[in-house]
């Protein structure tokens, strides 16, 4: 990675100061505030006994995220200073898995069905110069930018790079996904830390 740091001191391969808080909404089956450097995005999740007409009888179930739409949301941010997308992203893994925790601790589930843990980041390229979470900061600045969702062990989820300035190189975009698989590792971390802060 290339020496020297950035306008907040950070070095390119460097995640902003994260924290992961379970259990915010005390109303709410899962609940979750993520910081990521100066933002800040709160999260429900919610549990209902039904599944949508197209599931019924199949006995499986159904996860859906509107952000404005499901009980308990609001347009809420506290602060946003970029990233509040990924943020929201990583947040929601871990309020899902409090709340599959909370139905397997009442025997609704036998087991908390998570396969892989997961999470999000932003990435993007400033001056030939690939940089890992971006705030808004750079990513005004950004001649690319990329938002990727991936599994601990660098499986994709979604990837979504946009040349904002000018094309990207295929090198650019491995370095891009190369940083991204390092801050999901590091994000990652820090969900497991928060729930096994569950008990």
């Amino acid at each position: 990675m290339t020496e020297g740091a950035r306008h907040d001191g950070r070095q390119m391969d460097e995640l902003r100061p994260v924290k992961i808080e379970l259990g915010v909404n005390v109303h709410a089956e899962g609940s979750c505030l993520v910081e990521m450097g100066r933002t800040r995005v709160w999260i429900t999740a919610s549990v209902e006994d039904r599944v949508p007409p197209h599931r019924r009888g199949s006995g499986h179930g159904w996860i859906t995220a509107e952000y404005s739409m499901l009980p308990r949301s609001t347009h809420d941010r506290g602060t946003a200073d970029g990233g509040t997308r990924t943020a929201s992203i990583t947040g929601a893994f871990a309020a899902l898995y409090m709340a599959l925790k909370k139905m397997k601790d009442a025997r609704m589930i036998e087991a908390v069905p998570v396969r892989h843990y997961m999470a999000a980041v932003s990435c993007g390229v400033i001056d030939a110069i690939p940089r890992l979470d971006l705030d808004y900061t750079e990513d005004f600045q950004a001649s690319t930018d990329l938002n990727c969702v991936m599994t601990e062990d660098g499986r994709m989820i979604e990837l979504q790079a946009t040349a904002e300035g000018a094309p990207y190189s295929r090198a650019e975009l491995d370095a891009m996904i190369s940083l991204a698989h390092k801050g999901i590792k590091e994000l990652i971390v820090h969900q497991k830390r928060a729930i096994a802060s569950l008990g």
